[in-house]
């Protein structure tokens, strides 16, 4: 059984949801690559269905884009210094966790991120 959110927090992440992210920029910053772009550019902002096929195809390699691997950093240490990136990455995870169920079950998942 799952609890609704308080008004304010649903409120907050509506807001955040909101926001523009200047992705082009964290490439020019250095912030995260092009292959990160590609992948976050293909979920953000679209349809939920689409963005549920799009991460089943390739589960693993949306975990190591959020939370990296051995050799890869995730964006979450990558836009470590970028308190708007993290916040809109955090409320995009919890819509991901939401409506993409084997992404929260995956031998590598982003459960690990409420634990």
């Amino acid at each position: 059984m799952s609890l609704a959110p308080p008004a304010y927090i649903s409120s907050l992440q509506n807001n955040i949801r909101a926001r523009p992210i200047s992705w082009e920029g964290a490439v020019r910053a250095r912030t995260i690559t092009d292959a990160d772009l590609k992948k976050i550019k293909s979920i953000d902002k679209v349809r939920k269905e689409q963005r549920k096929q799009t991460i089943e195809g390739d589960v693993n390699g949306f975990v190591t884009l959020f939370l990296g691997n051995g050799d890869v950093h995730g964006m979450f240490q990558a836009a470590a210094k970028r308190e708007d990136i993290i916040q809109y990455l955090l409320v995009l995870i919890g819509d991901l966790m939401d409506g993409v169920s084997n992404l929260a079950t995956s031998p590598q998942s982003l459960s690990t991120l409420t634990d």
